[in-house]
């Protein structure tokens, strides 16, 4: 990475860091500046004004996590293991770079300032195409029902991830791991009920 990458690197960084703790109004690039050590004018030449920074931040991690699902849909590995990858490719983000995690994270619940012109369904339709390939592939070589509702799967999978995503912010409880990953995907394939008791009272 060179120098001009470094430094917006560190402008994304740092105001991901301060709008996800004070919110897009209440942060200037007066702070931007102060925080990453790095002068108004050289970050108004990077980004044209607030908005623009705020929207590159965005685009950055949805791409960002793009890569990622490029290379796990790359594999050979059967698709259980594609949803352990997903999903520890998620925790991952978090750990390496908590504070882009952190604003995402707030972006996905909603906060967005108004005159943001990202298009969050368009910018995240490849994550969710990716995912129905996983599901669909792993339906076709028959790991998972043929009758599985994906939207509701996913739903459920989102929302789990999202809650250790909200432990480790809120909490400060860190069990982003892959045992944790592997257990998550496998609750949610296998389910919670016990068939052999299920089997026994029929």
């Amino acid at each position: 990475m060179n120098d001009e990458q470094n430094t917006k690197e560190r402008i994304l960084k740092t105001a991901a860091e301060l709008f996800a703790e004070h919110g897009f109004e209440q942060t200037s690039m007066r702070e931007i500046a102060e925080k990453s050590n790095i002068t108004k004018p050289v970050i108004y030449y990077y980004f044209t004004d607030k908005k623009h920074l705020f929207e590159e931040i965005i685009r950055a991690s949805l791409a960002h996590a793009n890569e990622n699902l490029k290379a796990i849909d790359a594999s050979s590995k059967p698709a259980i293991e594609k949803l352990y990858d997903l999903v520890m490719a998620r925790f991952e983000e978090i750990l390496d770079h908590p504070e882009i995690a952190r604003f995402t994270f707030n972006i996905m619940s909603g906060n967005i300032p108004f005159g943001i012109s990202v298009d969050l369904i368009n910018e995240l339709k490849p994550h969710v195409d990716f995912i129905f390939r996983i599901i669909d592939t792993g339906q076709k070589n028959g790991e998972f029902r043929k009758d599985l509702d994906i939207s509701s799967f996913l739903a459920c999978l989102f929302g789990a991830i999202n809650s250790y995503i909200m432990r480790f912010f809120r909490l400060n409880i860190n069990d982003l791991n892959l045992e944790r990953a592997k257990f998550l995907v496998d609750t949610l394939v296998e389910g919670i009920a016990n068939h052999d008791y299920i089997r026994s009272n029929e």
